[in-house]
């Protein structure tokens, strides 16, 4: 990994030496060219100037702030650093808040930070300190000549990561979306919806997802390369009607429990995913009787 960021990591008085490394990559993705439709060539972007008409590299570009009409003032990053140098070069920690206070939603990029020479104990301390506490760090941190908003917790893995955030009005409110309330969920319904859920619950394990639309993707150009027509994978879904839903709780729940008879293993258990819940085949039949009895009725 290559750093992206070197400073340090404050809390109170407390100063980390660290480099920050993002968390993340993409190199898997599926790459592709713009060809033109005509004749395949390909369509490339150039950086070219309006003055000289010249193509220029990215290394003789600089940053410039129109404030008239075809009138710029050039900014160097030694410029946007003098607008508040400590910023520029820490992650200051502002704030300690319950880790489960923060919506998921702000969260925007993952790093790591790494402590450098001198910073290991204080590092271990802060790492600690967030995990037996349950707290998490709010910080302010400046990249690329903008001011961010990050959180600093502890991993799983046994390292602080720091999630870089959006600042509340950059988040939209859902008050224009059109979502139901719970009004006509019938317990009977309910019932089985949970007992699903049970029979689909098992422990977290990411490393058992993976992306299946680009293996098909990749399957569809392995085909076409040997000039084979591919033909379509999956099907479109449809969406379960009200008068259906019973029906499709009670075919879903049925499935999940022959699946789980079928391979010897606990309902309650999804296929290679481990075990965390143990709820038996009879489980289910339990909850389609419950509902062929007719429930507990309605909801008040």
């Amino acid at each position: 990994m290559r750093s992206m960021w070197k400073g340090f990591m404050t809390f109170g008085l407390v100063t980390i030496p660290v480099r920050l490394y993002s968390a993340v990559e993409s190199g898997s993705d599926v790459k592709f060219n713009l060809l033109h439709a005509k004749d395949r060539g390909r369509i490339r972007y150039r950086r070219t100037c309006e003055v000289c008409g010249q193509e220029i590299e990215w290394k003789d570009t600089v940053k410039g702030y129109e404030y008239a009409e075809g009138e710029y003032v050039e900014m160097t990053d030694e410029d946007f650093a003098k607008a508040d140098i400590g910023a520029s070069q820490s992650i200051e920690i502002k704030d300690f808040v319950d880790a489960r206070e923060i919506d998921t939603k702000y969260f925007e990029h993952p790093y790591y930070p790494e402590p450098q020479k001198g910073g290991e104990k204080p590092y271990a301390l802060l790492r600690e300190a967030l995990r037996r506490t349950g707290r998490s760090g709010v910080a302010k941190v400046v990249f690329r000549s903008r001011e961010q908003l990050a959180c600093v917790r502890p991993d799983a893995d046994g390292v602080i990561l720091l999630e870089v955030m959006r600042f509340a009005d950059e988040v939209r409110a859902p008050a224009e979306l059109k979502v139901p309330g719970d009004t006509g969920i019938e317990e009977r319904e309910m019932d089985l919806a949970r007992t699903l859920i049970d029979h689909m619950t098992a422990p977290f394990d990411i490393s058992s997802y993976h992306d299946e639309y680009r293996e098909k993707i990749d399957g569809i150009l392995r085909e076409k390369v040997a000039g084979a027509e591919p033909a379509a994978r999956g099907q479109v879904p449809t969406p379960t009607k009200v008068v259906d839903l019973m029906k499709v709780l009670q075919r879903s729940l049925e499935e999940r429990t022959r699946q789980a008879a079928a391979e010897g293993r606990p309902a309650g258990v999804p296929a290679g995913r481990g075990e965390k819940r143990r709820v038996s085949a009879d489980d289910g039949g339990e909850a389609l009787r419950r509902v062929a009895g007719g429930g507990r009725g309605r909801r008040k």
